[in-house]
């Protein structure tokens, strides 16, 4: 039979009378002082879901302690006698990606994936107030109130209509949302001026609908400034500065994010205008790189208006083994890389040419190599890899990364942040900073 574990509290065994005598003391102070013996591992039923960036994941392979079962329409699944902490690996029939949750021990998990699926989505077009547009007004629609987000801009003069714009979501159908909309004044340079309107109404949308003739009144909107400083980490060059703002409720808003007006070098802006009323929050907002592939972006909320608004971009989480060039890689082979507190990592290693791309989630700042022979996906003898890590944030742990919204909210906020140049984007969030960083690509090459 084998050693069974012995805490620092078990005694060796003996079998003299005065170790007898001992045990017999010991025993008395074991229950005085609380001291016990190890503590077993909590074993569990999982009922988890997969989904990818909008919608559920239907026939996903998920193996989690030794046992294997397939997700349903919904992107659930349910596995029994788990024992904590647990991982979850998920593979994909014709797909080449293997991503692994490490660490868990909820028993609804949220494994949230990118780019395996399409989700639902619907188009919607309206109108903000009914007075057509001055020659230099501008409007646009942002929903709120789920994962989504939104492109299509309105604007031409003697016309109100904006739109139509997707939305896509991954909750069930249909969503119930609230769509905001504002109008602005705006300079030569597309900068706001002064805000003219402001109002919401709520819709219900259908995978597939094209909704046409959404009115959403315009209420009285003033204006504030926002005026301060973007700091990125020494080697960093900030490559974009932006105003948030958020429509609706703070634990569920529509982020937005609006160029900052006068940013100069190297990183002050001043008089960015931004709209004041009653459920509109606001934050700042910037992305940085290094030239070399590394990048920071983050925002976090802000009073408006504000003389001294600021951001201090993080650090970018850095891979630190195996050195770049490594040969011999194999399963049990150690990956590791700098910390950012408060963050997740999402672990990427891709081939140069074809095979499994690997995609590690986690809360260490290393993790090994898994052999994923059982599940049919072991990366290829003698094949070139790259390997990054993009630090996202922030999660208080593995399990806050696996809530019921899953991990990417941040990713979502910031892409829909910087998404500009292609009409305005929101992305349902709330007034907390997120970030993330990401690491160029170190390379490898797997054992022969």
């Amino acid at each position: 039979m084998p050693d069974q574990p012995r805490s620092s509290c078990s005694p060796r065994v003996n079998r003299s009378p005065l170790a007898i005598a001992s045990l017999a003391v010991l025993a008395v102070l074991t229950l005085l002082t609380g001291c016990a013996g190890p503590t077993a591992p909590s074993v569990i039923t999982v009922q988890g879901r997969v989904i990818d960036t909008f919608s559920p994941i239907a026939n996903a392979n998920v193996l989690v302690d030794g046992k294997v079962t397939s997700t349903a329409t919904d992107g659930t699944f349910t596995v029994a006698d788990v024992h904590t902490p647990y991982d979850v690996t998920l593979s994909f029939p014709g797909n080449s990606e293997v991503w692994v949750y490490e660490g868990l021990t909820r028993t609804d998990p949220t494994v949230q994936v990118l780019g395996v699926s399409p989700g639902h989505q619907a188009t919607v077009a309206g109108t903000i107030g009914t007075a057509p547009f001055q020659p230099t007004e501008v409007g646009a629609m942002f929903p709120g109130g789920s994962a989504l987000a939104f492109g299509g801009a309105g604007g031409a003069s003697g016309s109100s209509t904006i739109g139509p714009g997707t939305v896509r979501w991954s909750t069930t159908d249909p969503l119930h949302i609230t769509l905001y909309g504002i109008r602005a004044i705006v300079d030569g340079s597309g900068n706001p001026t002064s805000y003219t309107g402001y109002g919401s109404t709520d819709v219900t949308l259908h995978d597939g609908d094209a909704l046409t003739g959404v009115t959403i009144p315009a209420g009285s909107v003033s204006t504030g400034a926002l005026s301060g400083s973007l700091t990125a980490p020494s080697g960093y060059t900030l490559n974009d500065g932006r105003a948030v703002i958020r429509f609706g409720p703070a634990s569920a808003g529509a982020l937005v994010g609006v160029p900052l007006a006068n940013a100069t070098p190297p990183g002050s802006f001043s008089n960015t205008m931004v709209p004041i009323a009653t459920g509109i929050g606001h934050g700042l907002a910037a992305a940085a790189s290094d030239g070399a592939g590394d990048s920071t972006a983050a925002w976090d909320a802000v009073t408006a208006p504000n003389p001294s608004a600021s951001l201090i971009l993080p650090d970018v989480a850095m891979p630190t083994a195996p050195a770049s060039g490594a040969t011999n890689v194999a399963p049990g082979t150690t990956f590791s890389w700098t910390a950012l507190a408060g963050s997740v990592y999402l672990v990427a290693l891709q081939p140069t040419g074809t095979g499994t791309q690997l995609y590690i989630v986690t809360t260490d700042t290393s993790t090994t190599l898994p052999d994923l022979t059982a599940i049919n996906r072991a990366l290829p003898n003698g094949a070139g890899y790259a390997f990054s890590v993009q630090a996202v944030g922030p999660f208080a742990s593995m399990d806050a990364a696996a809530g019921p919204a899953g991990m990417v909210g941040p990713l979502l906020e910031l892409e829909g942040m910087f998404a500009g140049g292609s009409g305005p984007i929101s992305i349902a969030g709330p007034d907390m900073p997120s970030w993330s960083t990401s690491s160029k690509e170190s390379t490898f090459t797997t054992a022969p």
